[in-house]
């Protein structure tokens, strides 16, 4: 089979790259979010610090929650292996 057709772009008028991120989060129950949350956390807290205040930066924009959680997750991680 084949398909014929013309491919258009159109600039997106009103781009919003995070309201469905945290429609998603609100989406989760309290243990997928703790989930989701560590499986973040446990990578990104190797990161330097500017790559982990961009990642944050975005988790707070798509839920303020969310955000702060991975946060504060990145900050554990690194206190424990640091005083190891």
């Amino acid at each position: 089979d084949k398909i014929c057709g013309y491919v258009d772009r159109e600039p997106i008028t009103d781009p919003d790259d995070f309201t469905q991120a945290g429609e998603r989060y609100e989406s989760l129950n309290e243990e997928e979010r703790a989930h989701l949350v560590d499986n973040i956390a446990v990578e990104l807290y190797k990161c330097r610090d500017d790559i982990v205040n961009r990642a944050i930066n975005y988790f707070v924009k798509a839920h303020k929650e969310f955000g702060y959680c991975v946060l504060n997750a990145v900050k554990k991680y690194r206190y424990d292996y640091s005083s190891k």
